[in-house]
């Protein structure tokens, strides 16, 4: 008896389940129909079909755009990079399908100029599966290829910096006030797009590059000469001095408290 289960038991499962043996495991019975599968991408252009422009970072308006996801998965908020700049714009969401992904960028960046505009790098997730309702309005998406986030190497790092204020764990607010106070106090930063050890230079963005900070005083040692300015109060009125107890000498001298 002890040899028949053993040589049952090692036959493979599918033998066993049509045998109607079934090996005991810990997982439970699956109740109900599955869940509708993810929308897939179709007809996806990848960055090995991006203009060439786009790797030098010279030309302005080439983007590269993510999710990060709140608590529980069921927040998000969208990240938008622009490569030269590492300009960052946060696109409140309402939820995570492609339907809102897709209409927020549109209502986002519709209406900026095309020089602005040139091209949306994103990855593969099925948020973009509307790619082509984004390409329409005349921001062309590209793809990176599957499982390579280093090929959008801008939004990454970005991501990580957003992550300082939404951090993972938390849910995720759909105020726009809210995020782009967040994303104007991270533009804000000095950007170090150099490799090596120079100095950081601040970002064409950044309100410390357009009104740079003024210099700080220079403090000299003040000469008695300093003090014997003509006074102003000189012009007022006698009655003046008496209603409020103070003098003034008439050789230019500072004033003085009266004596009763």
């Amino acid at each position: 008896m002890q040899s028949r289960l053993s040589r049952s038991y090692a036959q493979p499962v599918a033998t066993l389940r049509r045998e109607l043996i079934a090996l005991r495991t810990s997982r439970t019975k699956r109740t109900g129909p599955r869940p509708a599968p993810a929308p897939r991408i179709r007809e996806p252009h990848y960055i090995d079909e991006r203009p060439d422009e786009v790797e030098g970072r010279a030309v302005p308006g080439h983007r590269e755009g993510d999710l990060v996801i709140g608590k529980g998965g069921t927040t998000a908020v969208t990240t938008l990079v622009e490569r030269t700049s590492r300009f960052l714009i946060l696109i409140p969401l309402t939820g995570r399908h492609s339907l809102t992904v897709t209409q927020a960028i549109i209502a986002a960046v519709g209406d900026l100029p095309a020089t602005v505009k040139r091209s949306l790098t994103w990855d593969c997730g099925s948020e973009m599966a509307l790619h082509s309702d984004v390409t329409a309005t005349g921001l062309p998406v590209f793809f990176a290829h599957p499982h390579s986030p280093w090929e959008r190497g801008s939004n990454e790092n970005l991501n990580r910096i957003v992550r300082e204020y939404l951090p993972t764990g938390v849910e995720i607010t759909s105020d726009p006030t809210y995020l782009a106070a967040i994303a104007a106090e991270i533009n804000d930063r000095p950007v170090n797009s150099t490799t090596g050890r120079n100095q950081a230079r601040y970002s064409p963005n950044s309100s410390k590059q357009m009104l740079p900070p003024p210099e700080p005083a220079k403090l000299t040692q003040a000469s008695p000469e300093d003090f014997h300015l003509p006074s102003p109060l000189l012009f007022l009125e006698p009655s003046f001095f008496g209603s409020h107890g103070r003098k003034v000498h008439h050789n230019g001298g500072p004033p003085s408290e009266a004596t009763s």
